[in-house]
């Protein structure tokens, strides 16, 4: 049952990742046509119009965000694990189980604090391009974080189900 399970959150975590590099793909696609086309057009015309480069900078943010979450998913955001090296299996587990609830629930928090401020920032949006305002895109840390936070519940569910279906090895000799 358990097992069941843990392949179902894993599956849905690599469906969830799959959106997101589709996003990150067509984000850094956006961006490097706009920057290629900014450059023609400073060249051609010796101006460009300033959304670009305020949309670039935006653009750019966010794809580092997503990157964070993909780095998430994969397990390759940042670990400072010497004393879990020295740990038996079992103790690596839990360690990671305590990690993991204090990293979702700082996720939680930064996603709280980016969406008041996202709030805050409707009162007073200054447009950018194409309708999107400067509160339109604080929206891109709240939802990274909480992409983070939910790719994070999934591995700690995941490493749970493997905790309670952990069996230490026999030493047979």
């Amino acid at each position: 049952m358990i097992s069941r399970v843990t392949r179902g959150l894993a599956a849905a975590d690599r469906v969830l990742a799959k959106v997101e590099e589709m996003t990150l793909f067509v984000l850094m696609m956006a961006l490097l046509l706009m920057a290629v086309g900014q450059v023609f057009q400073r060249n051609i015309t010796d101006s460009a119009p300033m959304w670009v480069d305020l949309s670039l900078r935006h653009m750019t943010f966010a794809i580092g965000l997503l990157g964070a979450s993909l780095a998430t998913h994969a397990d390759k955001q940042i670990h400072i694990d010497i004393i879990a090296r020295l740990l038996p299996e079992r103790s690596r587990l839990i360690t990671r189980l305590v990690v993991g609830i204090a990293t979702i629930v700082f996720c939680l928090v930064i996603l709280q604090a980016g969406w008041h401020t996202h709030v805050m920032e409707r009162d007073f949006a200054q447009p950018l391009f194409l309708g999107f305002t400067s509160a339109h895109s604080l929206l891109i840390v709240p939802i990274t974080f909480g992409l983070i936070a939910v790719h994070l519940v999934l591995r700690w569910l995941f490493d749970l189900g493997i905790l309670l279906t952990y069996r230490p090895p026999t030493n047979s000799g």
